[in-house]
This record gives C-alpha cells, structure tokens and sequence, in this order.
C-alpha cells in the first residue's frame, strides 16, 4: 500500500528547479510562468499583480517582454503562443 501511495504521487510530481533552468535555457522564470497562468486564467494586471506580491509596472513590463520574446502583439496572442510553447497548461 506504501510502495502504490509513493508511486501514484511519484508519477504526479514535478521538478521544482524546472522553472529556474527554463530561465537559463532562454525560457521564462517561474514568476512569469505563474503571471502567464494568471493572464489564461482572465486576470486583470491589477490581479495578477496582487497575487505576484509585486506592483503593476512589474507586471506590466513582464507583459511586454513576454510578448516581445513570442512575437504578440496583444495579451490574447499572448497567452496563445505561451501555450503553444509549452509555457501554461
């Protein structure tokens, strides 16, 4: 019973550095994987910020960089290339 409860959270687990080495690859930190799920979720910039911990600007510059590293040209486009590479579930 012990051996099927590790393995069924084994399978489920994830890599808790993973957002760090995506960061190092060219990819995107864990803080603005966690600002992309906000945006696909309906967030607000004012929401999102609130949930960040950190001030509108710095969302808002997060948005701006993310879209310029995808290409978009607006937060929809946004959050369909971040899906497209993999970035949000």
């Amino acid at each position: 019973m012990a051996r099927e409860l590790f393995l069924s959270y084994w399978t489920r687990g994830v890599n808790p550095f993973e957002g760090e080495q995506r960061a190092r690859e060219g990819g995107i930190s864990s803080q603005e994987s966690e600002f992309l799920r906000f945006l696909v979720q309906g967030a607000t910039d004012e929401q999102a910020a609130r949930k960040l911990g950190v001030s509108m600007r710095t969302v808002r510059r997060m948005a701006a960089r993310l879209s310029e590293q995808v290409g978009a040209s607006g937060r929809f486009e946004l959050g369909v290339r971040a899906a497209q590479r993999g970035w949000v579930d």
